[in-house]
């Protein structure tokens, strides 16, 4: 990643770490690498893994290239427009 000059992108997770918490997160850095066009790397151990939500995400991510209903449709308009 970084011969390649791109940006490892890490989640820190805490005792207090919500759901809600990793959706930001991921919102963050799917706008980072999406909408603001910055080459990353989302670095995620199976330590992190504080709830199946977050493999269920990831496993979206992956296979789709979207999470189902992370976006309200206003912020999802606001991130299609900065990615054109």
């Amino acid at each position: 990643a970084f011969i390649n000059g791109l940006a490892i992108q890490q989640v820190v997770i805490t005792k207090s770490y919500s759901h809600e918490d990793w959706r930001e997160d991921l919102k963050r850095i799917t706008r980072m690498a999406g909408a603001e066009g910055k080459p990353s790397v989302f670095l995620f151990s199976d330590t992190q893994i504080k709830l199946e939500t977050f493999v269920e995400d990831i496993n979206n991510l992956l296979n789709s290239g979207e999470v189902p209903n992370m976006f309200p449709y206003d912020e999802r308009a606001a991130v299609v427009e900065a990615a054109r």
